[in-house]
């Protein structure tokens, strides 16, 4: 029996001589084609052979990749769900150890199946701030294959303040990314040079405006 391209490992045969299991000492190169012949001069007990040396054709399994990431590079939320979608049933704990983030936070990590992940950090993210996450080659499928490529996406929580400016009705509207709360708001809130007037929130609490106030002086 010969195999190409050659592989290190042993032929063991049952005691019947009808069967034959090669081990491999290393794992078949994932994606890889191997042929498999027969010698012309292999014999049965009997002294048959065979009309035409026989071959086998296997491939080994393809390397799992990410088949479906976050599909959001940005949002309001600042403890977002992100999931990635593998071809292959994953190691839990190669993957935990592949997996990185930058600026560093600490990450929840939820398998909802074999293949699918749910990273969701532990701790609110900085609004603003991009975040660099990385999956190393270091992840494994169940069967230790190597995960194919790096890969890499990003997540950017909205900033807090979308957007101030004058009202139609009013000098100042402030809005907000998402609901706030009111009185830590209003209690780090502060107009150079003062302004007076009366804050007023919407009812989803994500817009703040300054009623019967002083006109804003263009460029203040």
């Amino acid at each position: 029996l010969a195999l190409e391209p050659s592989l290190a490992g042993t032929f063991a045969w049952n005691e019947a001589g009808t069967a034959v299991t090669f081990t491999p000492t290393a794992r078949f190169a994932a994606g890889k084609t191997y042929t498999l012949t027969v010698h012309e001069g292999l014999r049965g007990r009997d002294g048959a052979t065979f009309a035409a040396p026989p071959v086998w054709m296997l491939t080994g399994a393809d390397a799992p990749r990410v088949l479906r990431g976050p599909g959001v590079v940005a949002g309001d939320d600042v403890q977002p769900a992100l999931a990635l979608t593998f071809s292959r049933a994953m190691s839990p704990e190669s993957v935990a150890a592949a997996l990185s983030v930058a600026p560093e936070a600490a990450l929840d990590l939820t398998w909802d199946d074999d293949h699918t992940l749910t990273i969701r950090p532990a701790a609110p993210l900085a609004p603003g701030q991009r975040y660099e996450f990385v999956l190393e080659t270091g992840a494994t499928d169940a069967e230790g294959v190597a995960l194919l490529d790096r890969y890499r996406f990003g997540y950017t929580p909205a900033p807090i303040l979308a957007d101030a400016g004058p009202a139609d009705d009013a000098p100042l509207l402030l809005t907000f990314a998402r609901r706030m709360n009111p009185a830590g708001v209003v209690e780090a809130l502060s107009v150079t040079p003062p302004v007076e007037g009366e804050w007023r929130w919407n009812a989803t609490k994500d817009a703040l405006t300054l009623w019967n106030g002083t006109p804003l002086v263009g460029g203040v």
